[in-house]
């Protein structure tokens, strides 16, 4: 019992932290409340209870936080959104696949504004074969997914996925926000969370020795260009200066 109430004390300050550093952490909310749906189903009814009463605290905490901005200010949030230009879904679909695109293109971010590179070009095609390379091991495997030793990276990556859809249903209704690193990194997060999961597991061993040389490239080149190479040149050679 005591055991538990830490991880609930630990849930409820982290969900509140996560809430108050930026309003997109109520999110978090969400996530207990359906934790608490789930011991339900699996007939834990006092887990089940305890975490409902957390995500009811939380949100009545936070309600109370938003009630208090607008009778200070006047707005839910405490200032008033700048909202972008009306979009139409083009545009909109657009700003989703650039910030999706530089999210998962590890090497280099391109906002498609200007003309492509070759050198852009160049490492598009290095990772694209890297993961064509991953794919095709994974492909080899009798059993693609054992769910239950792969629950956990089955449950980083729905929620991974579940923080995306929620954020592009807020930013298709309010427009005074980007899709850049700031509100997807916490998508990236999960996603490659859950993959290094996958790839994690012992009865993956097999797998991982036929993989593990494509993920040091992948990463490799992606150190190298990362990098700052003039910088780091200069700061070398002026040790010997």
């Amino acid at each position: 019992m005591h055991q538990n109430s830490k991880w609930l004390i630990l849930v409820f300050c982290s969900c509140l932290f996560l809430f108050l550093t930026r309003y997109i952490g109520a999110f978090s909310f969400l996530l207990v409340g359906m934790l608490s749906i789930w011991f339900f189903l699996k007939k834990n009814y006092p887990s089940a209870l305890r975490l409902f009463l957390v995500t009811v605290i939380l949100v009545i905490l936070a309600s109370l936080y938003l009630y208090y901005n607008y009778l200070q200010t006047g707005f839910v949030v405490g200032v008033k959104r700048i909202a972008l230009n009306e979009e139409s879904f083009n545009i909109f679909f657009n700003h989703l696949i650039t910030g999706l695109t530089n999210e998962l293109f590890i090497y280099q971010k391109h906002y498609f504004k200007v003309r492509i590179g070759y050198t852009f070009l160049v490492l598009v095609a290095i990772q694209v074969l890297i993961m064509a390379l991953l794919i095709f091991e994974i492909g080899k495997t009798k059993t693609l997914i054992n769910f239950k030793e792969d629950s956990g990276s089955i449950l980083w990556g729905t929620i991974g996925l579940a923080y995306l859809a929620i954020l592009v249903v807020l930013r298709w209704f309010s427009p005074s926000f980007p899709f850049d690193y700031r509100l997807l990194s916490p998508f990236t997060l999960c996603l490659f969370t859950a993959v290094l999961q996958f790839f994690g597991q012992p009865f993956r061993a097999g797998l991982y020795a036929g993989m593990y040389k494509y993920i040091i490239i992948l990463f490799s080149v992606s150190l190298l260009v990362s990098l700052p190479k003039t910088y780091l040149l200069k700061s070398f050679q002026g040790l010997f200066s």
